[in-house]
């Protein structure tokens, strides 16, 4: 693990001395493409007994328009699967689907790193075997933080934060 965090510091930091000052430089106009993914397993275990798995996919897809040099509005579309595999049980899944727009601020318009924050609300849907009649939708808001590290003229390596 320790390894792998170095590594990823190095990357960082080459990015960010690779930089040219106003690479990447966030502008009225620019849009974004924005693509994230994960893929998690949990295992359950008491006393080193197991107790089951839990696996989630999550596949998050859209776009930003910049609306101004430091306002950005965007949107996407966003597909959840939940499985959950007890040792002792009936196994159960559900899927979610839904859409997200959300209200970007980049705090500066240039340079090696650019700080941002936003916040945003999105709509989930979701169904599946959970229990009879498994359906329900929910109004989701959401608040991130990040730092934008331009590569390219028109390509950053973007990191944040958020809660949903």
């Amino acid at each position: 693990m320790q390894k792998l965090l170095m590594l990823i510091a190095v990357v960082l930091l080459a990015l960010q001395v690779a930089a040219p000052a106003e690479a990447g430089k966030v502008g009225a106009g620019a849009v974004e493409f924005v693509a994230r993914g994960g893929f998690q397993i949990d295992s359950f275990s008491r006393e080193g007994d197991g107790l089951g798995s839990q696996s989630t996919l999550e596949l998050i897809g859209g776009l930003n328009y910049s609306v101004s040099d430091l306002i950005a509005v965007g949107g996407g579309l966003r597909f959840q699967n939940l499985s959950v595999d007890p040792d002792a049980g009936d196994s159960w899944n559900t899927t979610s689907v839904g859409f997200e727009g959300n209200l970007t601020f980049n705090f500066q318009t240039g340079g090696q790193v650019i700080p941002f924050a936003g916040i945003g609300a999105g709509i989930l849907t979701w169904s599946g075997d959970f229990y009879d009649d498994a359906e329900n939708t929910l109004l989701l808001p959401s608040i991130f933080a990040g730092m934008r590290i331009p590569v390219m003229d028109a390509a950053s390596f973007n990191i944040s934060l958020g809660y949903t």
